[in-house]
Protein backbone atom coordinates (compact mmCIF):
# COMPACT_ATOMS: atom_id res chain seq x y z
CA UNK A 1 0.00 0.00 0.00
CA UNK A 2 1.42 2.74 -1.05
CA UNK A 3 1.38 5.89 1.38
CA UNK A 4 -1.20 8.98 -0.52
CA UNK A 5 0.62 12.26 -1.59
CA UNK A 6 0.07 14.68 1.61
CA UNK A 7 -0.75 11.87 4.04
CA UNK A 8 1.42 11.16 6.64
CA UNK A 9 1.07 7.30 7.72
CA UNK A 10 -0.01 7.53 12.01
CA UNK A 11 2.72 4.99 12.94
CA UNK A 12 5.23 7.27 11.49
CA UNK A 13 4.10 10.61 12.81
CA UNK A 14 4.38 9.33 16.26
CA UNK A 15 7.13 8.00 16.18
CA UNK A 16 9.16 10.93 14.71
CA UNK A 17 6.62 13.08 17.11
CA UNK A 18 8.60 11.33 20.38
CA UNK A 19 11.99 11.86 18.97
CA UNK A 20 11.26 15.51 18.04
CA UNK A 21 9.87 16.05 21.14
CA UNK A 22 12.83 14.03 22.85
CA UNK A 23 15.27 16.54 20.59
CA UNK A 24 13.62 19.47 21.35
CA UNK A 25 13.64 18.87 25.34
CA UNK A 26 17.48 18.35 24.90
CA UNK A 27 17.67 21.43 22.61
CA UNK A 28 16.01 23.13 25.24
CA UNK A 29 18.47 22.43 28.43
CA UNK A 30 21.61 23.60 26.13
CA UNK A 31 19.97 26.48 25.10
CA UNK A 32 18.14 28.04 28.14
CA UNK A 33 20.64 26.16 31.35
CA UNK A 34 23.47 27.97 32.90
CA UNK A 35 25.67 29.76 31.79
CA UNK A 36 24.09 30.75 28.77
CA UNK A 37 22.94 30.20 25.34
CA UNK A 38 24.64 27.12 23.60
CA UNK A 39 27.23 26.61 26.72
CA UNK A 40 24.47 24.75 28.93
CA UNK A 41 24.94 21.16 29.94
CA UNK A 42 22.01 18.74 29.81
CA UNK A 43 20.90 17.37 32.98
CA UNK A 44 20.28 13.85 33.32
CA UNK A 45 18.05 13.07 36.19
CA UNK A 46 16.35 9.73 36.15
CA UNK A 47 18.62 7.18 38.46
CA UNK A 48 16.99 3.66 38.21
CA UNK A 49 18.79 0.58 40.62
CA UNK A 50 20.30 -1.92 38.58
CA UNK A 51 20.47 0.34 35.43
CA UNK A 52 23.97 1.58 34.71
CA UNK A 53 23.14 4.85 33.17
CA UNK A 54 21.28 8.56 34.09
CA UNK A 55 19.14 9.86 31.94
CA UNK A 56 17.01 12.30 31.42
CA UNK A 57 12.92 11.74 29.95
CA UNK A 58 14.55 13.48 26.36
CA UNK A 59 17.04 10.50 26.25
CA UNK A 60 14.67 7.83 26.77
CA UNK A 61 12.12 9.63 23.98
CA UNK A 62 15.10 9.50 21.20
CA UNK A 63 16.12 6.48 22.17
CA UNK A 64 12.25 4.74 22.09
CA UNK A 65 11.26 6.66 18.84
CA UNK A 66 14.97 4.70 17.56
CA UNK A 67 13.27 1.65 18.71
CA UNK A 68 10.01 2.08 17.17
CA UNK A 69 11.63 3.11 13.85
CA UNK A 70 13.35 -0.14 14.04
CA UNK A 71 10.72 -2.58 14.56
CA UNK A 72 8.74 -0.38 11.40
CA UNK A 73 11.53 -1.22 9.52
CA UNK A 74 11.59 -4.88 10.38
CA UNK A 75 8.03 -5.01 9.76
CA UNK A 76 8.21 -3.65 6.07
CA UNK A 77 7.34 -0.12 6.68
CA UNK A 78 10.15 1.82 4.41
CA UNK A 79 11.06 5.32 5.45
CA UNK A 80 7.97 7.05 3.05
CA UNK A 81 5.58 5.26 5.39
CA UNK A 82 4.68 3.18 2.54
CA UNK A 83 4.51 -1.05 2.72
CA UNK A 84 6.68 -2.56 -0.42
CA UNK A 85 4.95 -3.91 -2.89
CA UNK A 86 5.52 -7.58 -4.16
CA UNK A 87 4.48 -8.88 -7.68
CA UNK A 88 2.22 -11.36 -7.53
CA UNK A 89 3.31 -14.22 -8.43
CA UNK A 90 6.78 -13.34 -7.32
CA UNK A 91 9.10 -15.17 -4.68
CA UNK A 92 10.07 -13.63 -1.44
CA UNK A 93 13.09 -12.40 0.08
CA UNK A 94 14.56 -15.93 0.59
CA UNK A 95 13.48 -16.98 -2.69
CA UNK A 96 11.45 -20.10 -1.21
CA UNK A 97 7.86 -19.20 -3.08
CA UNK A 98 5.06 -17.12 -3.54
CA UNK A 99 4.68 -14.01 -1.41
CA UNK A 100 1.06 -13.48 -0.14
CA UNK A 101 0.32 -9.81 0.70
CA UNK A 102 0.31 -9.17 4.04
CA UNK A 103 -3.36 -8.21 5.06
CA UNK A 104 -3.87 -4.72 6.72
Amino acid sequence: MAAQPGHVPVRRARTLTVMLGGAAGNLGDRLFRAPGPLRGSVVDWLNLPHFPWTFNVADASITCAAVLIGILALCGVRIDGASPTVPEGSTGPTGMGPVSPRPR
